[in-house]
């Protein structure tokens, strides 16, 4: 889709998936289905209400979505795997990190301390843990979750192409998008599942 077109289309309302469970601490539990919560409709306050409820409507229809495709064997295997995987990285990376601080303290009080070296060799192991546990994780044992995600789009988009179909009389079109980053100044911030509602005819649809 090329830049005018990104431009021109207008957002009438929007919904972003939540995870209502966090495994511990700040760690989300990745067995429990994301789901569409509030419709985000202040974006255009011209929007009716039969059309916002219809939308919302849509998005309890994804919602039943997820929750079918998280009962799948499968896909509760890799989120038992996510919620092991993530807080065992942030772990290592966490005991990594405070070697490095000891380094720099120790550095500054005697350089010739043999602690230096001990944690040196611990680093560069926590490194190599890390590294290898995310090659083998992501590349070996199925981490990255993509026939999942893609079996997920294919239940999802006939939802929304029925939604569409049904409501093309009412000059609307809805879009669902699985999760994605987007540019935020510097960064790519991750944006999970959403859905949204556009004006028709200033948007063309990308093939699904």
């Amino acid at each position: 889709m090329g830049n005018s077109e990104e431009e021109d289309r207008k957002l009438l309302a929007k919904s972003v998936t939540v995870n209502l469970i966090q495994q511990f601490c700040c760690f989300q539990d990745h067995t429990c289905p994301p789901q569409f919560k509030d419709v985000d409709d202040d974006v255009d306050e011209t929007v009716e209400e039969e059309i916002k409820q219809r939308f919302k409507d849509l998005s309890d229809q994804l919602n039943q979505v997820f929750q079918e495709e998280y009962e799948c064997e499968d896909r509760k295997e890799l989120g038992q795997k996510l919620n092991i995987f993530y807080p065992l990285v942030t772990f290592l990376t966490l005991a990594m990190t405070i070697c490095g601080i000891y380094m720099l303290i120790t550095l500054g009080i005697d350089k010739n301390d043999t602690g230096l070296i001990v944690m040196l060799y611990v680093m560069c192991t926590l490194c190599g843990v890390i590294c290898v546990m995310t090659v083998c994780f992501f590349c070996c044992l199925g981490g990255s979750g993509f026939e999942e995600d893609e079996r997920l789009n294919e239940k999802a988009n006939p939802v929304v192409e029925n939604w569409n179909l049904t409501n093309q009389h009412s000059g609307v079109v809805a879009e669902f998008k699985e999760e994605h980053f987007e540019r935020s100044g510097k960064n790519n911030v991750e944006i999970p599942p959403s859905l949204y509602l556009w004006k028709k005819g200033e948007f063309e649809s990308e093939p699904l």
